[in-house]
Parts: C-alpha cells; structure tokens; sequence
C-alpha cells in the first residue's frame, strides 16, 4: 500500500524536533495529498487524519499535510514553509492533485501576492454563488507555463449583486488538516481588506463573464421575493399540489437549478399564506 521515498523531514524547534521519514501511497494520485508518515513517527500533537484504508498497515500511515499544519500552526519551525514545500518538491516527484494551475490566470490575483507564489486557479459556480479558489506554486514551476502542479491555498465565494459586481467576498477556510490551512492564514493577512481586493481589475471581469446571470441573480432579495409572491398568487389553482408549483417556479426561473424541488414546497408553505 506505502513505500518509503527515501526522503526524511528534519524538524527543530522549541519545544519540538526530530526526523520524520516520508511514505508514499502507491496507488494514488501522486500528489503532496499521497505523502503519508506513520503514527509511530509524529513527533507533536497532530489532529491525524488517517489515509483511507490506512488500518491495513500496521504502521497507520497518516496525511503528511496533517503533521507540516500543526507543526507549523504551533510549533514555528525555524525553516519557512515555503522552504521546506519546494525542498520537498526537489527530491519527491509530485504530480498533480486536486488542484491544477491555470496559465491563462496568470496575472489575475494582486501583484504581492503572485510575488509569494499564490495564482487564482479555479472560477466555479453553484446556484448564485461563484467561489474562487486560489494555488501556492512551488518556486521551480513558477516560470513555466507548462506546469499546472501546484497546492490548493484556499478561497473565498461570493453573490454577485444586480449591479453586476462580484461583492465583498467571504473567506472559506480549509480544514487544519491541510496545507491549504496555513497559506489561508497567510493570504488574508496579505488581504487585510475583502476578500475581493484580491483580485485585479482583469481577474474580476473574467470572473463576471464567467458567472452565468440568471433572473435569481439580478433581482435584490426584496424584488425576488415579490416576484414569487406573484407567482404563487397567480397559480392558485396549483395551491393544492405544492411540488408541481414547486417545478413551474423553478422553471420560471425563481430559484436555482441546484435548489431542490422539496426544498421549494417548504418555502411555499409560508408564501401561500399570504
């Protein structure tokens, strides 16, 4: 299931230091996420998050981000993390994760943070919302365009408005269990403002021209609510069947294709109140 790379992480601070030899999952992607060390090897607390199937190795291989986190999270280590991140990429062969770099992103996030090795990476909308996730680059792969390695480094997601503006933006934080966690932190220290300002002028109308505008997205939530107080009123012959009120809402384009028809009739309860 693991087998060693030959590679061991040296650790030393206060309070915490040691070596910790680093594991591969042979069937896995091949990314950072398939880097594992065994429990006998966790030298702090570490909030463990067990490979799948991990209990068919008696030495319980764990996610090697987990252990980096809560080492960096409380225990300062004196090298950088960026340091140790592409010390890791020099002598382990990454590939790929969940994460994949985007060339033509380039240039879309603000000019310090690009500096750090932060790029935007994906635009993905669901219902009225439109997230935006963001990548860490390791140093050797930032000047070629060719390669989309990178680390997942968090996000944020945000409602456009009427007014065809992205909003303020509200940040969505990884799990601690990752390295995404830490470059989190670090991204809205660099922020100090919303979370949009990130984003250059160029990278926010690419998000506009992607975000697909729907009749939800560009009424207010008072004028939406209005319109189908309407509707429900104008259908009173469907006030006895809910769901199928429910689907003609839907259609109308009253709500959201990821908004589910049960949870529509729920609403309607309150509106064929009034």
């Amino acid at each position: 299931m693991i087998s060693y790379t030959g590679f061991v992480l040296e650790f030393a601070s206060e309070g915490c230091s040691g070596t910790v030899p680093v594991y591969r999952v042979q069937k896995g992607l091949g990314s950072i996420g398939d880097l594992v060390f065994l429990e006998k090897d966790a030298i702090c607390n570490v909030r463990l998050f067990e490979y799948p199937r991990s209990d068919l190795h008696p030495g319980k291989p764990h996610s090697l981000e987990s252990l980096i986190t809560a080492l960096y999270l409380n225990h300062h280590p004196a090298t950088p993390l960026p340091d140790l991140l592409n010390e890791i990429r020099a002598k382990i062969e990454l590939k790929v994760g969940h994460g994949r770099r985007r060339a033509d992103f380039k240039g879309f996030l603000r000019k310090d943070m690009e500096d750090a090795g932060f790029e935007l990476i994906e635009l993905w909308q669901y219902g009225r919302t439109l997230a935006v996730s963001f990548g860490w680059v390791f140093e050797q792969d930032r000047n070629n365009p060719r390669s989309s390695l990178c680390l997942y480094a968090g996000g944020f997601h945000c409602s456009p408005t009427p007014d065809r503006t992205l909003g303020k933006g509200k940040w969505m934080m990884p799990m601690e269990t990752i390295i995404g966690y830490l470059f989190s932190k670090e991204l809205k220290q660099m922020c100090l403002g919303n979370p949009v300002d990130m984003i250059t002028d160029e990278g926010r109308k690419i998000a506009l021209e992607t975000f697909k505008w729907t009749k939800v997205s560009l009424l207010t939530p008072k004028e939406l609510k209005k319109e189908r107080l309407e509707f429900v009123r104008q259908h009173r012959e469907l006030h006895q069947n809910p769901r199928e009120l429910a689907k003609l809402m839907k259609a109308a384009g009253l709500y959201s294709d990821t908004v589910e028809v049960c949870a529509i009739v729920k609403q309607l309860v309150k509106l064929m109140r009034r």
